[in-house]
This record gives structure tokens, sequence and C-alpha cells, in this order.
């Protein structure tokens, strides 16, 4: 069309941008053309006062595109798609012009590179931070100091902040998201100084300070013995016989390397997986499968698969989504129509140390030379989403690590999650941010682990704990469960006396232990009645512990108040007691509290009074209601751990001698025994476990608590 309108041979007069733009208006009505596509074919020239240099070829520019962008969101991706569209139709018209005014010539410069494209990616923050800083070089020292405060490392919220606050530029989603990726190329969760400093030359601003030369991933790879981009896929690397879990992190970044290349060959925008979910909206069997075991709904008020579809999680929100927004906190997990408030709980346990969840985000020392050493590298590999896998998500691709069995299982996983097909909201676990993710990913994950939804019905928090982490778990119980009386003699006797439990507790907590605590009764999960009065507590419930806090009692300071905050991961229902929102002794201790809840990190704060499930409760309350306390060890590095992997079982348990025979000794003599001899005065801690019974036996899963896939023995434990 943009041909037969200008005919070639035709006479016209066009020497600049002004002239071209005129001229292209004139043609738009005509030819179909947008402001955008005039924008686009007139400021992407080399030279803006020819027409002569205005070559698009749209071929070069795909093919970088295709094979070279690494962006990472799906804003940037919706943006980059949106502009791919405008090429396709812009570049031909481009090139109808060109060509009318017969000026093409062969060795023309092709104009969308890979260095154009990154100035159309970053010019608005170069050059707005960089006039900012020359014009105001008190700025520049502050945020040099914040790096050099926090060992040259800084958090992309920090960073972010002071381009907000201090610099007042405004940038959109999709440009945060294109600064990280290009300043944490390696997807580690934080801003290198050095890249920084790279980054600001190329828009004048010189810090006075030369850029180091390093190859941070060859480094990486070296230095956590990663050969994984040669390394060949076998199948002792699939769990359980499927190609999306394997059973190293060497396996799982050769696996999404490679299919995050396939996802680009194929020019497909979006992963989707095949392997847990429906294939297709068609796909009811997929669905049925994935949601519950058998296909078969486990009890009345679950959501019937016909209710549910599969849906991308920004397909839901609308809007931008992220794996955590501004730091992960207990109050964002929620718990949805599944009996699941064991592992709801164990996350907002797990995220009161974020580092837990996407590695080595808070309290870590780095080498000031840059150099990506094995502490680094491990950091890296650390988290239910470790960071090393963060690059692989602009395609949708998430990598998250659970641990099964004593081995670290990597689960890929789509972002697409079951929701009901009326309201579009999510059937099970979700973020109370509904752009926030990752709740209901860790979820998915476990559920595609475990065969299906349906399996992650019951447990105890603190098998979730360890699942997420690797921590030792240890249960204490602190309730008769028959008789319903507290045992507080014998416990405090145990822990060393008067208050020994309390000191205990205490200790836990700033060891960094993860805590949670449940109420036993018996049948389902129902209200607890004390006296004929509703206590706000659901018996058969998880609940997580977030903090175990003494304070003085300004009003009695030889006596400090003992107290501790739990969370309903229901997101809501709370103790009504002693301590409880709208409580005498809230409103009286409420300057205490606030000074206690404005000292946690900015992402653990909560409101006192609002129903969003996190609750104060006095010690001796908690002792008089809960029955169970769960407890994860993470121990310090001056710690040695052994595992030795054997079993009890008919053949060669021999179980407890009862006398003296020779028959019974020699029964008990076959047990497997290990024999430990201390060098030194020291405290050593012994745990026996075995495996769990979420997991199929051949082909068969069984339903909780898997008394069928437990073999009952006798075990006899010494202290030496």
């Amino acid at each position: 069309m943009v041909a037969k309108k200008l005919q070639p041979g035709e006479a016209i007069k066009i020497h600049n941008i002004k002239t071209a733009m005129t001229k292209m208006n004139e043609l738009k009505p005509e030819i179909g053309l947008t402001d955008d596509e005039i924008s686009v074919i007139l400021y992407t020239s080399l030279d803006q006062d020819w027409m002569t240099n205005l070559i698009l070829q749209q071929g070069e520019f795909l093919k970088w595109f295709n094979l070279n962008f690494e962006g990472e969101s799906r804003e940037e991706l919706d943006f980059m798609e949106s502009k791919q569209d405008i090429w396709l139709s812009t570049t031909t018209l481009a090139m109808e012009i060109v060509t009318a005014f017969g000026k093409l010539t062969s060795d023309q410069e092709v104009i969308l590179t890979s260095k154009w494209w990154e100035v159309q990616r970053y010019q608005h923050f170069g050059s707005s931070m960089a006039a900012k800083f020359n014009s105001e070089p008190q700025l520049k020292e502050q945020l040099r100091a914040l790096f050099t405060a926090q060992n040259d490392r800084l958090s992309y919220y920090d960073l972010f902040q002071f381009i907000d606050k201090k610099l007042a530029i405004k940038l959109e989603n999709w440009e945060e998201d294109a600064i990280e990726s290009r300043l944490d190329r390696l997807g580690m969760a934080f801003i290198e100084w050095n890249e920084f400093n790279e980054f600001s030359l190329e828009y004048g601003l010189s810090w006075g300070e030369p850029v180091a030369e390093n190859d941070l991933e060859d480094q990486l790879d070296a230095k956590n013995n990663l050969s994984y981009k040669d390394y060949v896929l076998g199948p002792s690397d699939y769990f359980q016989g499927c190609q999306t879990m394997l059973t190293s992190e060497k396996a799982a970044l050769a696996k999404v390397r490679e299919m995050y290349k396939e996802l680009k060959r194929t020019n497909t925008r979006i992963f989707k997986d095949v392997d847990f979910g429906p294939k297709d909206k068609a796909d009811s069997r997929g669905n049925r499968l994935s949601l519950y075991k058998d296909g078969t709904v486990p009890q009345k008020g679950y959501a019937e698969p016909e209710e549910v579809e599969w849906a991308f999680i920004e397909d839901i929100a609308g809007q931008a989504t992220q794996f955590v927004d501004d730091g992960a906190a207990a109050a964002d997990c929620r718990q949805g129509g599944l009996g699941d408030c064991w592992l709801i709980s164990a996350m907002a346990v797990l995220v009161t140390r974020d580092e837990l969840l996407v590695g080595g985000r808070r309290g870590m020392e780095y080498d000031p030379q840059m150099i990506v050493d094995k502490e680094i590298a491990t950091l890296l590999s650390n988290g239910v989403y470790p960071p090393i896998f963060h690059r692989y998500r602009s395609r949708g691709l998430f990598v998250l690590r659970i641990y099964k069995n004593f081995n670290w299982i990597y689960v890929i996983i789509d972002e697409r999650i079951p929701v009901k097909i009326t309201t579009r909201k999510p059937v099970f676990g979700s973020c109370t941010n509904a752009h926030e993710m990752w709740v209901a990913l860790i979820e998915k994950a476990y559920a595609k682990l475990h065969g299906c939804y349906g399996n992650l019905i019951s447990g105890y928090i603190d098998e979730g704990i360890q699942e997420l982490t690797g921590f030792q778990p240890e249960k204490i119980l602190i309730r008769n469960e028959k008789t319903g009386c507290f045992p507080h003699k014998m416990i405090e006797q145990h822990y060393g006396g008067k208050d020994g439990f309390w000191a205990f507790l205490l200790e836990r907590k700033q060891d960094n232990c993860l805590l949670g605590c449940s109420i036993k009764g018996y049948g389902k999960e129902g209200a607890q009645v004390v006296d004929g009065h509703p206590t706000g507590l659901i018996l058969n419930h998880a609940y997580s512990i977030l903090g175990v806090m003494q304070v003085e009692d300004p009003s009695d300071k030889a006596k400090p108040l003992r107290l501790l905050v739990l969370r309903n991961p229901w997101g809501q229902g709370e103790w009504t007691g002693a301590w409880g929102a709208g409580s005498p002794e809230l409103t009286r201790y409420t300057r205490v509290l606030e000074g206690y809840i404005s000292s946690l990190p900015p992402d653990e704060q909560f409101d006192l009074e609002a129903d969003d499930g996190i609750f104060f409760m006095h010690y001796s309350d908690w002792k008089e209601n809960f029955s169970t306390l769960f407890l994860n060890l993470d121990f310090p590095d001056a710690w040695t751990g052994v595992r030795f992997k054997s079993a009890w079982t008919p053949s060669n348990s021999g179980g407890l001698p009862h006398s003296y025979v020779s028959e019974e000794l020699t029964r008990y003599a076959k047990n497997p025994q290990f024999f430990i001899r201390p060098v030194n005065d020291t405290e050593i801690m012994f745990s026996l476990a075995q495996t769990g019974g979420r997991l199929p036996v051949n082909g068969r899963y069984f339903d909780y608590p898997f008394a069928e896939t437990m073999k009952y023995c006798n075990v006899a434990v010494f202290k030496l």
C-alpha cells in the first residue's frame, strides 16, 4: 500500500524527521499507521535527520530477540511482545517507504542490534540517574555509602527505595525488572557494586573507581563445581521417572536450561507443565488426577473437579505478579480449601528467615574483591526457591527445592494454579497479596511431588518445616492427650527446674530454630470450647510460633512478661482470651507490644487489632491450651553431622530381650548397632528417622497417617 501510494520514481522531498512525520501523517488514514508505528519508524533511525538511514531489518531484530533476550518478568515480556507486533508491521512499512525513495543500499547498518535495545530498556533510568547525581553530588555520596555499609551488595528493595525516595525517579514495573535483570545477571537477588559501577559508566557517570573484570558466572560454576552446561541427563536424574523432578542441583540446572532454550527456540512465550495439571482445557482427566487421588473428591466441602480450571496467576491477579514482593512474611500465607494447615503454617514459620525461602538475601557477608567463593556459591543454592534458578522465571519456569526422604528434590513447575471457574479465586493456598505467588507455587510443587493436592491432607508442622529446610525435627508433648492434663512439673523438671521450659523456648528461638504447635482433639478440625466458651482456637489444627518474647512489665519490673506470638494459617481467627485482640491486657500494654512489633523486620510487622490470624498469648495460657510443640533445629556451623543409613526389618530386628535366655539375647544382638566414641567432652544429639509415607509404594498412595507403609519395631535407646 505504501509503495502504491508513493509510486516508485515519484519525486518526494523529505529531508528530516519533521517533514517525514508530516508525510506519514498524511499516509496514516490510507495505510493504517498508528501513532506508535510512526514513532517507531522515525525514532529508531540511526540518524534522525535523514530518511536514508531509516533501515529496519526485522529478521535481524527477531533473531536477536529470540536468541538473546533474558527478561526477568512477565511484564517485560509483555512489553517486548507488544513492541514485536509493532516491529512486524512498521519494519515492512519503513522498508517500503525507503524503497519508494530508491535509497536502499546493501551496506546499511542494522539498526535493531542488541546495543540499540539495551538503550531502549535503560535509557530513561540511566540518563535520569546521571543527571540527578551530577546536579546533586551529595546524593551520589549517599548511595555509595549505602553500598559500602552493606559490603557492596545492595538488595533490590534498598536500591529502588533510594531511586524512588532520594532520586525521585519514577519507574514502570517493567523498567524495575529490566534493571534487576541487567544489574543482577546471575539472579543472586542483590545488586553488586561492580555491576552498578559498570552500568553508570555507560551513561557518562563516573564514580572514580575501576570496574573489575570478572566473569561471575564462570566463577560461580567453577567454585560450585557446576559443569551443568555439558551435563548429559540419565534415568537416575529423574525422581520417580518424572523428567521435571530432578534428584540433584546439577541435573536440575541442566534440565531447566535445556527447557528454557527450547522455549526460546520455538518462540513459546510461557512454559506449560504437561506432567502436572491438565494439558489443555479439554484434559479433564489431568485436572481430576492432579487435584485428588484417583480423581475422587476426598470429603464434603472440597471443590469438585468440574468447578475448577487451571489459570496463570497473572491472569487471576490482573496485574504484574512476583514470586515475592518486597519480602515474604507470615501474614502472606493463607490456607485454602485443603486440609494442609501443617504445610501452610510451616511456610509462615519459614519466612521469619527470608534466606530459607529465596537463598542468602539477609545478613550475609561477602568478599570485598567480588570473587564468588564457595560460601556465596552455596548461598545461591539455598532456599526453597534458590537464586541460581531465578534466571529462568521469564518463561514461567520455576524450580523449587524440597527435602524428601533425606535428599533434595528439585521440582520444575509452571505458574498455573487451580481456581474456581465462577469466582476465579484460588481453590487452595495463596498469598494475601494476590500479586505474590510463593505460597501457591510451593504448595503446587508439594502436590506435584506427592502426586496430587489431595495427598497433602493432614500432617505435622515439623514435617513441613523439615522438608522446606532440611532442619532436624523434634516433637515435645506438653499435654497428656488422653487425660488432657498438662505435666507442668514434669516438663519444668526435665528442662532444668522452675521456669526451665520457658528458658528452653527462649533459647531455641534465639538459636533461630523454627517453631510450631498444635492442639490435639478428637475427630476433625473444630472450635475449642472451654467451660462452655469458645477460645477462638481450633482443635487438630497447626499454628505457627512467630515469636517468643520476654519484656519488662512497667507495672511490675520484678516479674517480666512472657508472651508468644502465634498465627492461624487461615489468616483469620484468633485467641479470644487474655492478650487477644480487644482484651484489657492488650489495651494496657499497647505501647510495650508496639515497641516489640517495630523491632521486627518491616515485612514481619503486623497490626495489633487486625483479624489476620496473628495474636499474642501469655506463656501460661499457651501451656494450658496447646498439646504439642514442634521445633526444627538449625545447628550452628560448629556442629558436625553424620548420617548412617540402615533399617530395622523382620529379618534383622530382634526387639528388646525379656530375659537372659541365650536365644533372646541372640535375637537382640541382631539389631542394627552403631558405636560412637567422642574424643572430647561434647554435646551429642541422636535422632532416629524413617522415610515418610506420603510418597507411593509400588505405585499406590496411602492415606494419612500412612500406617500401611510403616513397619512397627522395638527400638532400644541408650545414653552412653
